[in-house]
């Protein structure tokens, strides 16, 4: 008895081994997923606000897969665009030729009103379409990416309120995308994976409250600037991965509200300074008890706490890749870095 269950327990082993040779192979041993197995094949969950993974299977038998549907694909001037919904008059927009500059995505084409940017494998269930229960294997042999080489002089892309989601490599390697920003939202807007991944110039970036994030939104996005957090920095508690995982940031601002953000999962990458509203509640760079592997380490250059009761989480003497802390007289910040001997500075709030 015991030495079948031996038997079986090395045979899970030996399978766990070849599943982690394949996918290495697969990837290329990098830190992220491949693009192809990611957007065709993997079914990951989202971030705790995100919409449900579709997986129920539709009744009557096969059906053609709902991106590759060319009843659904209709063209107006630049834009292509894809029927979510005919009863509701939803669409996305599937590529935007010859657009440069400043990009603001329309409200309505063709009497549409447009809620997505590009594709995904699953979508948000607030939209309520019915075709959002079945799975979508394939999205065709079109590229993911919105932006042709056509419209490769996009400097700017402005996210309005009434967009919901943003699709799966939608806006990959803009080479010349300077600016991310999304207006403050009424609902929820979806970025799903790697939607702006590899765009390397990027100078701003801002994700306001009501935006839920897949990892590795902003991955491999070479040094950015400024970004504007009114969101937590990592996904959900069971992803290793990260909105800003492999890129450098030089200011990352986290908005003046009473909230908890969490900076955990950001890895490979240098911040060279973290300011924090004098209304944020806490900041949490480490779990306290969590021993730290070298593929996770990431510098810190400053920490600026304007707040007297913002608590700091995960920044003791142990971690010496961490910089110094600028903060006001009398705060938490002070009192945590004086018991954990770690350098600190007073400025004067005024």
């Amino acid at each position: 008895m015991k030495l079948g269950k031996n038997l079986r327990m090395k045979k899970r082993v030996l399978a766990l081994i070849m599943a982690t040779a394949m996918l290495v192979t697969v990837c290329g041993g990098g830190q992220m997923l491949c693009r192809t197995v990611k957007a065709q094949m993997q079914k990951r969950d989202v971030s705790q606000n995100a919409a449900p993974l579709p997986t129920q299977t539709p009744s009557g038998g096969e059906r053609e897969d709902f991106w590759c549907d060319s009843t659904r694909i209709k063209t107006n001037g630049d834009y292509k665009y894809h029927i979510l919904s005919e009863e509701k008059k939803l669409i996305t927009i599937r590529k935007i030729e010859n657009a440069n500059g400043k990009l603001e995505i329309p409200e309505e084409i063709d009497g549409y009103k447009v809620v997505g940017i590009g594709r995904s494998d699953r979508l948000p269930s607030r939209l309520g379409i019915a075709e959002s229960e079945y799975e979508y294997s394939d999205f065709g042999l079109e590229e993911m990416s919105v932006l042709p080489e056509s419209s490769s002089g996009v400097t700017e892309i402005i996210i309005p309120k009434y967009i919901q989601f943003v699709g799966i490599c939608a806006f990959e390697n803009c080479n010349n995308l300077k600016k991310v920003k999304i207006n403050k939202r009424d609902v929820n807007l979806y970025l799903y994976g790697e939607a702006f991944l590899d765009c390397n110039k990027l100078e701003s970036v801002n994700l306001p409250e009501k935006v839920c994030t897949e990892g590795d939104v902003f991955s491999c996005c070479g040094t950015i600037d400024e970004v504007t957090m009114g969101i937590s920095m990592s996904t959900n508690a069971d992803d290793s991965d990260c909105v800003f995982s492999g890129t450098n940031i030089k200011v990352l601002r986290f908005e003046n509200k009473k909230k908890i953000y969490d900076i955990s999962r950001y890895t490979n990458g240098k911040i060279g300074t973290i300011y924090l509203g004098k209304n944020v509640k806490k900041l949490i760079l480490k779990e306290s008890d969590k021993k730290y592997r070298n593929w996770e380490i990431f510098e810190i250059d400053k920490l600026l706490v304007e707040g007297k009761n913002t608590s700091i989480e995960g920044w003791n003497k142990k971690h010496l890749f961490l910089g110094k802390i600028y903060t006001v007289s009398g705060s938490k910040a002070v009192k945590r870095a004086k018991k954990n001997k770690l350098t600190y500075k007073v400025f004067d709030n005024n």
